[in-house]
């Protein structure tokens, strides 16, 4: 977004412009100055050293135990870094049973439910916030006292970033890393789902053309809704990979991909289980909709859950639209 802010500058002209970043590389420092169309370039480094923030990694089989006996060791607020947005939450329980107030944050969550939990982690009311690395933007609280990484972070870069969120009031404050065998094992993979081989990438792009029946290079200026669950079925592919494979061919202007998967649908019961039993008044679609979501899904009577229309349509023998309006209902 930040390419456009440019456009502003010819509307006001004259008026001086600021770019900050903690943890952009010298590559990307440059890029930002010409993109912002700065006369010259006129940078101002600080190092990345804090001499009150200490940088740990701690090997640990049990990341739990270890997790409670920091936070029993060093008071005051923390952050918990994990990968997944399951995870946010079984921790966050984890912490909770143990009597450690603390609160989840994902990008799943809409914005009321962010600004809330944001709110009540500053104030104190909560102590420990469990999250993703959407919980970045704009969170400067001075007396977070340690900052936690129970899975690795995709870079250095945004390891600087995340830990850096400790000890902003220049106080003694830390930044650990828990790390496991399986660590190594699950970075790796990681990354080999990030960045496919140019193989897989070619061959996703070829059953791309089979999937729509279209010869290599057709499909100019068309445009088609994909399923990446039925994609995946049906050539035998795992998501992840094939997501990232069809975000290099987009990057490359071969396809254009709208990744919907950043806005799906997203369901929750606001009734009880036994309430939800009673609506078999509703009809039989209705009843054979809801034992679906049910057989499908778990999570749905505590928070929000991802669900896939599509899916749910070839399961039940309805149509998209009939499951659009019977969820709206």
């Amino acid at each position: 977004a930040y390419l456009k802010i440019a456009e502003i500058r010819t509307l006001l002209p004259g008026i001086p412009v600021l770019a900050l970043t903690a943890t952009a590389t010298p590559a990307v420092i440059k890029d930002i100055q010409e993109k912002l169309l700065f006369a010259k370039e006129n940078v101002f480094r600080m190092s990345f050293e804090r001499k009150n923030l200490a940088y740990m990694v701690r090997k640990a089989d049990n990341k739990t135990g270890e997790l409670f006996h920091l936070l029993n060791k060093v008071q005051g607020s923390a952050i918990i870094y994990v990968r997944s947005r399951q995870k946010t939450k079984e921790t966050t329980e984890l912490l909770l049973n143990e009597g450690i107030t603390a609160n989840f944050y994902h990008a799943g969550l809409n914005n009321d439910a962010k600004d809330l939990r944001q709110k009540q982690w500053q104030s104190g009311e909560c102590r420990v916030m469990v999250a993703t690395n959407a919980f970045g933007m704009g969170i400067d609280k001075p007396d977070v006292r340690i900052v936690i990484h129970l899975d690795l972070p995709d870079s250095v870069e945004a390891y600087f970033q995340e830990a850096g969120r400790a000890g902003r009031d220049g106080e003694q404050a830390y930044a650990i890393i828990l790390y496991s065998n399986s660590d190594k094992t699950k970075l790796n993979k990681r990354i080999a789902d990030t960045f496919p081989e140019k193989e897989y990438i070619k061959q996703v792009y070829e059953h791309l053309n089979y999937y729509y029946q279209m010869a290599m290079g057709d499909g100019l200026g068309c445009m088609h809704e994909f399923n990446l669950e039925e994609f995946c079925r049906k050539f035998k592919y795992f998501p992840v990979p094939v997501d990232n494979a069809l975000k290099i061919l987009a990057q490359a202007g071969y396809i254009e991909y709208t990744d919907e998967q950043d806005n799906p649908s997203r369901l929750i019961f606001t009734v009880h289980r036994e309430e939800l039993y009673r609506l078999h008044k509703s009809g039989a679609e209705a009843e054979t909709l809801i034992q679906s979501i049910l057989r499908s899904y778990t999570g749905l009577f505590t928070d929000y859950v991802y669900i896939n229309e599509e899916s749910l349509a070839m399961r039940t023998g309805l149509t998209r639209q009939q499951v659009y309006d019977l969820l709206i209902m």
